[in-house]
């Protein structure tokens, strides 16, 4: 008798097809894709292509990751010229919780009013009764 897939298995699998078609799509639509984008002058969003009768449609979102180091020197900058930071920088502080946990109870203690704790989401596994 066959085992049924596990969820997670079928998760990944589902992944890689998606990671092949993705692909395929790419190798035969690739060219009308960006010149649509070139002709929109678009880098990110939304665009069309039409091929027969189907219309593909290709959205790339904008991911912007910022320096950390760089925005530091120039928070620096910000202050030693009398400028508000909090104005031009969103400031976020934080500590790994490995970390955290490494610290004399001591330093523990200081931060702990600051600390919030909050349930990730969660993950499930089916697996069958046989291999409880």
């Amino acid at each position: 008798m066959r085992r049924p897939l596990q969820l997670e298995q079928a998760g990944d699998w589902l992944k890689q097809v998606k990671v092949r078609f993705d692909a395929a799509l790419e190798q035969t639509c690739g060219d009308r894709i960006r010149t649509a984008r070139s002709d929109g002058g678009k880098d990110f969003g939304v665009v069309h292509v039409a091929d027969g009768e189907v219309r593909l449609t290709v959205d790339v979102f904008k991911r912007v990751t910022w320096d950390q180091a760089q925005l530091a020197t120039i928070a620096k900058r910000i202050d030693a010229a009398g400028e508000s930071v909090e104005e031009c920088i969103d400031i976020a502080y934080s500590i790994s919780e490995s970390r955290f946990q490494n610290w004399p109870s001591t330093l523990r203690t200081q931060f702990e009013a600051a600390r919030t704790v909050k349930p990730g989401k969660p993950t499930y596994r089916l697996t069958p009764s046989e291999e409880v």
